[in-house]
C-alpha cells in the first residue's frame, strides 16, 4: 500500500474494471480520513450520480431523460450538479405551472442563487425552450437568503 495509513484505518479504495469497453474503469481512494470507508461509499453514490447523468445526455448533449437525472439526484441529493440536471431535464419536458416543478426549482435557487442567470443563458443560447425564464417567473424572484 502506498500513501495512507499502513492499519487500514484511515485509508479506503475501490477499483472497479469491467471487459465492456464501454465502461470506462473506476478508481476511488479516500487516504488520511478518519471516516475512509464512510467518506469511499460517499465517493461511490457520487460516481454512480454521475454515470447516470451521462446516459440522460441526448444527442445534443442535454440533460434529457427525466428518470436518470432523478435516479442520479436520488443518488446524490448534495450534489449541485445533479440537482442541476435533474431541474434541466424537467424543464425541457415538464409544464412549468406545475406546482411541484415551482417548489424544486424555488429550492435550488435559495440553494444556488446564480441558477436563475444561469437559466437565462441557457435559454438565450437555445439550451432551453424559449419563455422558461419567464414562465417560472424568475426574473421577478424575491431575494433569496444567502
Amino acid at each position: 500500500m502506498l500513501g495512507g495509513d499502513v492499519r487500514g484505518h484511515m485509508s479506503a479504495f475501490v477499483r472497479r474494471l469491467h471487459s465492456d469497453p464501454e465502461y470506462r474503469p473506476v478508481d476511488l481512494r479516500v487516504d488520511s480520513h478518519p471516516d475512509a470507508v464512510v467518506q469511499l461509499v460517499h465517493l461511490v453514490r457520487i460516481e454512480r450520480a454521475h454515470r447516470f447523468l451521462t446516459s440522460a445526455l441526448d444527442e445534443q448533449g442535454r440533460y434529457a431523460d427525466v428518470p436518470a437525472t432523478q435516479t442520479a439526484y436520488q443518488l446524490a441529493p448534495e450534489s449541485a450538479v445533479a440537482a442541476s440536471a435533474h431541474l434541466l431535464a424537467r424543464l425541457r419536458t415538464e409544464d412549468l405551472t406545475d406546482p411541484e416543478l415551482r417548489a424544486f426549482t424555488d429550492e435550488l435557487v435559495r440553494q444556488q442563487p446564480r441558477l436563475p442567470e444561469r437559466l437565462r443563458r441557457l435559454e438565450s443560447a437555445g439550451r432551453l425552450p424559449a419563455g422558461t425564464v419567464e414562465g417560472l417567473d424568475l426574473l421577478e424572484a424575491p431575494q433569496r437568503d444567502a
